[in-house]
């Protein structure tokens, strides 16, 4: 773009070259073609006021918050952010003049609309528009901005010029043209630079950035709603009218672009932070203010260690296994273990690295990143069937400090009888699971599984490899048949996991009692009520961070954050939140919620056990049904029948008797029917799709 200013004139001619390489809809002709010439042509024009300011949206995203890790108090890191231009604004008055003159290229020969938004001066009489020397349109001039239509302009390919005029009686005065954009066919020419076709906003002639009040787009940082840093200048250098005081060159983001800023912070307090980013501008009124604000909670101290647990070989022992913290300085770590994922008692150290050893080993290896639980899994120990052990893991650095708990990990050994059986996943696997491997552990002759877009059963043979091999998800239910009796230990992720804290002097929730009391609830609209016990060790500049997560271990993960705030923190004479639009009530929604008390030196207490709430759909006719969670009250296939709609029967697997039975929602409760349990499989047979919303551990 040319424009400057010499002596307070300004030279009143723009040129901008714009090759026209992708119109859409264009009328092509393959009978005599009509060339733009010299001569005037009468067109046929159609303008309709449009005068109204444009919105924009300017967009920042959790997700696209990155930090430098590990956290520590004194260490400076990085944290930043890309901001986005989703559907940018109005864009007037890149030209000033009694002119403004551009060129362009057509790839093909055309017969098309040609359209300008554009406003005149006030002592305007007319504009011209010409194209290639010939005058295409002359219209009254106006004061406010109309969108002009220029109809069935035949355009052949290669270069052309087009023009627009102001005309005044009193040209002393200073004509003054105002074009924000030219569309020709459906591609639009913008002094900025920016293509409106790939815009974003509903309204296509939306689309572009104002120029009107070029405002540098801002970024604010905070931490815990305090200002950190504030950021001018996102985007790219643009001198938007260059000579003109009023209108000072500015930087801005393209039209669907992305522009990345960041800011440095130095931890002064361990525990929790809430980083919050704002972006904003001087630009028309944002359209869409709901994603101008973005906010991850990050950790500041030692991270926990990423627990896995696996199997031996001999299929004997849990084999626990973990990654070290990001953190400097560890020295050793603690481990704890449990027959319930919500009975531990961490005032009980079930493995000190820094002092324990394994058989055969003649002293502790402090540093050791794997423990076997011996015999937790043998199938010769029979007091291990359906037997469950949960465990979580701590660090401690040189300096005595300890980390706050790992996710938890959890094994469950099932006994499967000779001969036909059914079952269902009771933890969530850490890696995927697919039929292939899990017949070829559990020594069985075939899986059964139900195939949702076919509706039948599929059978997985004992060395079939990949034939009708699928990924076993929880929730669902498979049937299997064993040559003799076996075991099999599942190991994943349970429901229900504590963020255990007693290292900055703010012991927040009991482990052994109100830690486990986090009730929510899943209302008709999808929103969720959450409830829990008040601290009595609470006061008035404390207050309540209530989280969420799509992921069973999110709250845990210590780079990969994936975790947020349900509701601004909750004061500390308040048990309650609502989280809104959680859509809780949507097939496929998994939401787990977990309460964390914070004192007013941002210390962060032991929080409560998280809960799951996990909302199923089930086809028509025939479908599976796995228990995902650990339910409060296991309830009877009656039951069921009753509380799922649509449900006509549940099919559920009599061992003893080794056939399948059958309720149906017609009988009475009690006959032919059951409890269903987890690590058991069942059918349901419903009338047409339908839903079920289970909240557990």
């Amino acid at each position: 773009m040319l424009f400057s200013a010499i002596g307070g004139k300004y030279i009143k001619k723009m040129k901008l070259k714009k090759i026209l390489s992708e119109l859409v809809c264009i009328i092509l002709f393959t009978a005599t073609f009509v060339i733009i010439g010299t001569e005037n042509v009468t067109s046929t024009i159609t303008i309709v006021d449009d005068p109204s300011p444009r919105g924009g949206d300017l967009a920042v995203f959790s997700n696209e918050i990155s930090i430098e890790f590990p956290l520590s108090v004194g260490m400076e890191t990085i944290i930043d952010v890309d901001v986005h231009n989703m559907a940018v604004t109005y864009a007037a008055t890149w030209h000033y003049g009694d002119y403004a003159e551009y060129d362009f290229n057509m790839n093909s020969n055309a017969i098309l609309d040609i359209q300008l938004r554009i406003r005149s001066s006030s002592d305007a009489t007319s504009t011209d528009v010409h194209l290639d020397g010939a005058q295409i349109a002359n219209f009254n001039s106006m004061p406010a901005f109309d969108i002009v239509t220029i109809h069935d302009i035949s355009i052949a390919s290669g270069d052309h010029t087009i023009r627009v005029t102001q005309k005044s009686d009193t040209p002393s005065s200073g004509d003054s043209v105002v074009v924000d954009w030219i569309k020709i066919g459906n591609y639009y020419i913008e002094g900025e630079l920016y293509d409106r076709s790939y815009g974003t906003d509903s309204n296509p002639n939306y689309r572009g950035v104002d120029a009107i009040v070029p405002s540098k787009i801002k970024t604010r940082f905070y931490i815990d709603g305090l200002l950190l840093a504030e950021n001018d200048g996102v985007g790219s250098h643009s001198n938007l009218v260059p000579g003109d005081s009023l209108y000072p060159d500015v930087d801005f983001i393209p039209n669907n672009g992305i522009s990345n800023t960041y800011t440095a912070w130095t931890p002064s307090t361990s525990g929790y932070h809430n980083i919050s980013i704002e972006v904003l501008s001087g630009i028309s009124s944002d359209i869409d203010l709901s994603n101008n604000i973005a906010y991850i909670i990050v950790f500041v101290g030692i991270p926990p260690p990423e627990l896995y647990i696996n199997i031996s070989q001999d299929k004997k022992d849990a084999v626990l296994n973990w990654d070290p913290p990001h953190s400097p300085g560890i020295d050793y770590y603690l481990l704890y273990r449990s027959t319930s994922q919500t009975d531990f008692n961490f005032n009980d150290i079930w493995v000190n690295t820094s002092s324990d050893k394994e058989k055969g080993e003649l002293d502790p290896i402090p540093l050791r990143t794997m423990w076997n639980d011996t015999n937790s899994a043998n199938p010769d120990n029979k007091t291990n069937y359906n037997e469950q052990y949960y465990y979580t893991i701590r660090a401690v650095n040189s300096d005595g400090q300890v980390s706050r708990t790992s996710r938890t990990v959890g094994k469950w050994t099932k006994i499967f009888q000779q001969g036909v059986s059914s079952f269902s996943l009771p933890l969530e696997p850490i890696n995927s699971l697919d039929t292939d491997y899990l017949i070829s552990h559990m020594n069985a002759e075939y899986i059964k599984y139900m195939d949702p877009a076919t509706r039948t059963w599929r059978k997985h043979n004992l060395g079939d490899g990949d034939v009708n091999n699928t990924d076993m998800k929880l929730g669902e239910a498979y049937e299997v048949k064993f040559g003799q009796q076996s075991n099999y230990t599942f190991m994943g992720l349970p429901g229900a996991m504590i963020l255990y804290d007693d290292d900055n002097g703010f012991s927040g929730f009991d482990f052994a009692t109100d830690a486990k009391n986090l009730f929510v609830f899943v209302k008709p609209n999808g929103d969720v009520d959450i409830n829990w016990e008040r601290l009595k060790s609470m006061g008035p500049d404390d207050e309540y961070w209530v989280l969420y997560s799509n992921r069973r271990d999110g709250f845990f993960r210590d780079s990969d954050l994936d975790y947020e705030l349900v509701y601004p923190p909750v004061s500390y004479d308040i048990c309650m939140a609502t989280h809104e639009d959680a859509q809780a009530n949507d097939p496929g929604a998994r939401l787990y919620y977990m309460v964390l008390p914070m004192n007013a030196t941002r210390g962060v207490g032991t929080g409560t056990y998280s809960v799951g709430i996990w909302t199923e759909e089930y086809l028509s006719q025939y479908d599976t049904i796995g228990i995902p969670l650990k339910l409060d009250v296991n309830h009877t296939a009656d039951w069921y029948c009753d509380n799922i709609p649509n449900t006509i029967g549940i099919n559920y697997y009599d061992y003893i008797g080794q056939r399948w039975c059958w309720h149906s929602a017609r009988m009475p409760e009690g006959a032919f029917d059951t409890v269903l349990e987890m690590t058991k499989g069942y059918q349901i047979s419903t009338s047409d799709i339908t839903k079920f919303i289970f909240i557990g551990i």
